[in-house]
């Protein structure tokens, strides 16, 4: 038995997400032949609110939700089991913490592309992870620094944009991981260009007004 998502019943809220899932996982919108309807249901941020509950009957899969990452966490569940033989009718889950994320390391050799951090997003919206920190010690743009990136590519504010947008309509919250001071050896190992702002090899200098000009 297969299954198939009502859209005339989903929150809109959802709408997006499921469309950036369907070209990858088995997620149908219309019903066939035993098919058996999921049906999501938001529910309120009681003390006594579980995260994430399924309850099935012979029909029908209904998913209560308190937030829209516990909605994808349940597909993601849900997929799973389909061929289980061994699968629990009903489940619910309940977590002791807020944020369930991960950081990926975004400034090893070149970076990693748009639509490899959208694919790595559609999987942790599935495993219920709702935040993802990009680590980016140079690898963005900045207007008048050539440096930042140079070789190894750097991501735009558009691009960012785009990313963040793209996570939340799986219900994740991205976004970069930015050094301030620190770590920064990839754009001090050019001399000429930041000397004057150099304190050690991986190290701005603190205190120093002096721009750095191409």
């Amino acid at each position: 038995m297969a299954f198939f998502i009502n859209l005339q019943k989903t929150p809109e809220e959802l709408l997006p997400g499921f469309r950036q899932l369907e070209n990858e996982y088995p997620i149908i919108f219309k019903k066939g032949t035993d098919d058996r309807e999921v049906i999501f249901r938001p529910i309120s941020n009681s003390p006594n609110a579980r995260e994430l509950a399924v309850s099935k009957t012979r029909e029908t899969t209904t998913v209560c939700y308190l937030r829209r990452g516990d909605a994808f966490r349940a597909l993601g569940r849900i997929l799973g089991r389909e061929k289980d033989i061994y699968r629990k009718e009903e489940f619910f889950e309940s977590s002791n913490f807020e944020m369930l994320g991960v950081m990926l390391d975004c400034s090893r050799n070149g970076v990693i592309t748009t639509d490899a951090l959208k694919l790595f997003m559609r999987r942790f919206a599935l495993m219920g992870i709702n935040t993802v920190m990009l680590y980016t010690e140079d690898t963005y743009e900045v207007s008048g620094q050539p440096f930042f990136g140079y070789l190894r590519g750097r991501y735009t504010p558009d691009e960012i944009r785009e990313l963040s947008k793209y996570a939340d309509n799986l219900g994740i919250e991205m976004f970069p991981c930015i050094q301030t001071l620190g770590h920064m050896e990839q754009v001090l190992q050019w001399p000429e260009a930041y000397r004057d702002v150099t304190d050690t090899r991986d190290i701005l200098l603190v205190g120093e007004k002096k721009p750095t000009v191409f």
